[in-house]
């Protein structure tokens, strides 16, 4: 059984991951075969961040969610910067920072209804 300081080490390696993959410059990652898909992985990666966190701090939801919500609209913030200041060709999206959000959003919320109807 996984304890809650691997359950956190786990949750920081998945948050650092998507860290750097917002930040990879856009050559260094495979172009998404389809229109759409990009935003499919920003809601998975953020679905995944919100259930590791979640799994590790069950009782903190609200926490968990705003610091998902921040850390979408961080990514994306650090992306326009580092177009701007460093040429790295890098260029924040507002639907990447909302599927990132509805991600963690929809996550948290189905572990929510489930963590309820097994306390019925």
């Amino acid at each position: 059984m996984v304890n809650r300081s691997q359950r956190q080490k786990l949750a920081i390696a998945w948050s650092v991951l998507i860290l750097l993959l917002c930040t990879l410059p856009s050559k260094s990652l495979p172009q998404a075969p389809q229109m759409g898909l990009d935003k499919l992985v920003h809601f998975g990666l953020f679905a995944i961040f919100g259930w590791l966190w979640l799994r590790t701090y069950p009782k903190q939801w609200r926490k968990i969610w705003v610091a998902g919500l921040a850390f979408a609209v961080f990514t994306e913030v650090a992306q326009a910067s580092l177009s701007q200041v460093f040429g790295i060709e890098r260029f924040a999206d507002v639907a990447d920072a909302l599927a990132d959000a509805l991600g963690v959003t929809v996550t948290i919320f189905i572990m929510m209804v489930r963590s309820k109807q097994h306390h019925l």
